[in-house]
């Protein structure tokens, strides 16, 4: 037993030499290229580190379709180089997101950065010794660096919250995050959201009239849609939505009727089964039920155009919650409605 035990001693591998800097750089994006410029500008010896396999930052983790710059792309490049500006040029007004990871391919590469960033690598700690005043700080592999400066540049968006609801773990899809969005191709053939629905919720619910595809059948038996006039009264809008949709969207768009509205409520009503099949558990409708934003209450939803809505807000002067699909009343109201009843302002996305 002894010699084996001193066989697997002699078989570790020896733990990395500490390394000693002037300063470490958290994040390779674009603060943490530019932060690791800057100092190596100055002569201090500089590491940057970063978990991704290479610069980016946000733009390497958020690459969802669809991801692109939310200002002019010339207002977010370089200015400390007027050569490094003037190498680039955008293609688009508001880039999307791989011609910003290509741009900051350009950058690394324009400033020969990448021999001083250690990618594939996390901070895991980073203490602070007042006496030395210097920092101590570790990977997950292992390595102790010893420096003098710590800046940090995590950014904000790369770091989903990837655990929020009970029972996340057992869920038998493919769950994505914007901020982890995979490198390969995702296959969302016959995943468009009426695709899912009509298979997940509408068939098992027995919602044969819910559609965000406004069909000819459909159409004859539609009903207007009335808006305020400024004295009050009400005309149609005679609104009517792409068919079919570009996209099929999760907050609007869905053509439905009474009836199907009746069977989506059953739905609650009936621990999450329909006519046809079971939706959702039992104990996803209890977490569904209840408050799940603590002391957030429901307030007064003020109407932004008084000419089309007007200032809102159900039970006055009552405490209200927020479920995660739900208006929860905590207290009884005057109108006999009890504490715990639930209120669901859906209808109103909905065309009839």
């Amino acid at each position: 037993m002894m010699a084996e035990t001193a066989t697997v001693e002699a078989q570790r591998s020896p733990a990395p030499a500490t390394l000693t800097l002037d300063a470490v750089v958290t994040g390779a994006g674009v603060a943490g290229l530019y932060e690791l410029h800057l100092l190596r500008e100055q002569g201090l010896s500089v590491k940057a580190f970063d978990s991704a396999s290479d610069v980016g930052g946000t733009w390497y983790w958020n690459r969802y379709p669809g991801a692109r710059f939310d200002s002019e792309a010339c207002i977010y490049q370089y200015l400390f180089s007027e050569d490094l500006y003037k190498g680039w040029s955008w293609s688009e007004k508001f880039p999307g997101q791989p011609e910003i990871e290509r741009w900051m391919h350009y950058v690394a590469d324009r400033l020969d950065l990448r021999k001083d960033i250690v990618f594939n690598t996390t901070i895991t700690s980073a203490r602070f010794d007042e006496e030395t005043e210097r920092w101590t700080i570790t990977t997950d592999k292992g390595q102790t660096i010893d420096a003098q400066f710590l800046i940090t540049c995590c950014g904000m968006l790369p770091a989903p919250l990837t655990h929020v609801f009970p029972g996340q773990d057992s869920f038998e899809g493919q769950p994505l995050f914007t901020a982890k969005w995979p490198k390969e191709p995702v296959d969302l053939a016959g995943k468009r959201l009426g695709e899912v629905l009509k298979t997940r919720v509408f068939e098992p619910l027995g919602m044969e009239d819910t559609t965000f595809t406004l069909t000819g059948a459909l159409r004859s038996r539609l009903a207007d849609v009335n808006a305020s006039k400024a004295d009050g009264s009400l005309a149609p809008m005679g609104l009517e939505l792409p068919s079919p949709p570009e996209v099929d969207m999760g907050g609007h768009g869905l053509y439905s009727t009474v009836g199907d509205d009746m069977r989506f409520i059953r739905m609650w009503l009936n621990d999450g089964a329909g006519e046809h099949g079971r939706v959702l558990k039992s104990q996803t409708v209890r977490i569904a039920e209840k408050n799940q934003l603590g002391d957030l209450k429901v307030t007064m939803l003020p109407g932004v155009i008084p000419s089309l809505s007007n200032d809102a807000e159900f039970f006055p002067g009552l405490s209200k919650s927020w479920a995660l699909t739900f208006m929860v009343n905590d207290e009884q109201a005057p109108t006999g409605r009890p504490a715990g009843a639930l209120g669901w302002a859906g209808r109103a996305n909905l065309f009839y």
